[in-house]
Order: structure tokens, then C-alpha cells, then sequence
């Protein structure tokens, strides 16, 4: 992992999380980097600390998908999904995790199902909610408002 600082156009190295989140995707909860996908972990990084730690993993690995934080929780949406079965599939479930409770929590569900989509935090007309954007055509953009 990397940190840039504007102020002296430097790149610093930084500790690599624990497990592997390529095609993963996270966000920022009080300070502290939460990462995800890839696999089945969930990594939050301490910038205070300078150190890893990993929480509860998610329900079924998890990929190529969109998230974002929101009111203190991370929400994770579509993607690629493992299931119990052996196969895989691109899904249109919404999981939020919560790290008051160290839990995660299946919340209502995207559309369609999809991949490659981005996935964040915006106000709009004073009310926070998460806009996924992308796809293969215009106007693919959705608001999900907990």
C-alpha cells in the first residue's frame, strides 16, 4: 500500500494488508481504512498506528463489485460471489458491515446483479446516501439511501 502526501509530492510505502483484496474495494470508518473482496477477509488499516488488523469475514468471498461508507458502516454490492456449491455467480445483494458490532448484515438488494462498478459516498440536496456508477451504458447510476 501507498501513501501520497501533496505537500511534498512524495510517495511513502506502507504496510501491506494481511490478505489479498485484488479487485476488492473498501472505505474510510472513523479514521481507519476498512478493505475488502478479493477474498473472504476484511482488513482495516490504522493510519495512527501504522498497522493491519482483520475483522469479521464476509459471508461468501466476494469480487469486482462496488462499496462505500456510510453512517459508520461499510456497504458491499453486486460483484462476483462464490457460493456454498462450488460456483460462482454476479449478484445484486447489498451486505453492510458494522464495526461497533463486528457483524455483517444483508440489507436490501441492488436491481440487477453486476460487476465493475464504483461505489460512493455523496450529499445530495443535504442528505447522504451512495451512488454506484458505471456499466455498459449511460444512465446506469442509483442512489441507496439506508
Amino acid at each position: 500500500m501507498y501513501r501520497y502526501d501533496p505537500a511534498t509530492d512524495q510517495w511513502a510505502v506502507l504496510p501491506a494488508p494481511p490478505h489479498f483484496h485484488g479487485w476488492g474495494y473498501g472505505g474510510v470508518i472513523g479514521g481507519k481504512f476498512y478493505v475488502t473482496g478479493g477474498s473472504d477477509a476484511l482488513d482495516v488499516y490504522d493510519p495512527a498506528t501504522n498497522t493491519w488488523s482483520s475483522r469479521a469475514s464476509l459471508p461468501r468471498r466476494r469480487w469486482l463489485g462496488a462499496a462505500a461508507a456510510l453512517g459508520g458502516k461499510l456497504y458491499v454490492a453486486g460483484g462476483f460471489q462464490d457460493d456454498p456449491d462450488g460456483t460462482t455467480k454476479i449478484v445484486r445483494s447489498t451486505i453492510v458491515y458494522d464495526p461497533a458490532t463486528d457483524t455483517w448484515t444483508s440489507r436490501a438488494p441492488y436491481p440487477t446483479p453486476f460487476i465493475n462498478r464504483a461505489g460512493s459516498r455523496v450529499v445530495f440536496e443535504g442528505q447522504p446516501r451512495i451512488e454506484v456508477v458505471g456499466g455498459a451504458k449511460p444512465g446506469n447510476n442509483l442512489a441507496y439511501i439506508p
